[in-house]
C-alpha cells in the first residue's frame, strides 16, 4: 500500500509540468507592417454586454491602417467604433 501511494505521489507533479501556456495579443498589427495586403484576424474578444465572445475580425494590414487613420477602431462586437468616443468616456 505505501509503495502505490509512493508512486501516486510522484506521478502528481508531471501533469503540471505537460501544461503550455500561450499569450494571445489582441492588438492589430503596428503600422508600419511589411506587407500591407497581408490578412490579420484579430482573435474573438470578451463583450462587456454578453457572455458570448465577440467575432473574429478579418482584414489587410492596410484596412486596419486605414481605420485606425480615420479615427477608428474594431469594437468587441465586431462593430466599427469612434477612438475619440471611447476616450471622451475615458476622461470622465
Amino acid at each position: 500500500m505505501r509503495k502505490s501511494l509512493a508512486i501516486l505521489l510522484l506521478m502528481l507533479p508531471y501533469p503540471a509540468l505537460a501544461q503550455v501556456q500561450t499569450t494571445v495579443s489582441a492588438a492589430p498589427p503596428s503600422l508600419g507592417a511589411d506587407d500591407p495586403d497581408a490578412t490579420y484576424c484579430r482573435p474573438p474578444q470578451h463583450r462587456t454586454d454578453s457572455q458570448l465572445m465577440g467575432p473574429k475580425v478579418c482584414m489587410t494590414n492596410r484596412e486596419w491602417a486605414d481605420l485606425r487613420a480615420n479615427g477608428f477602431e474594431i469594437g468587441p462586437d465586431g462593430m466599427k467604433v469612434s477612438i475619440k468616443k471611447n476616450i471622451d468616456l475615458l476622461s470622465r
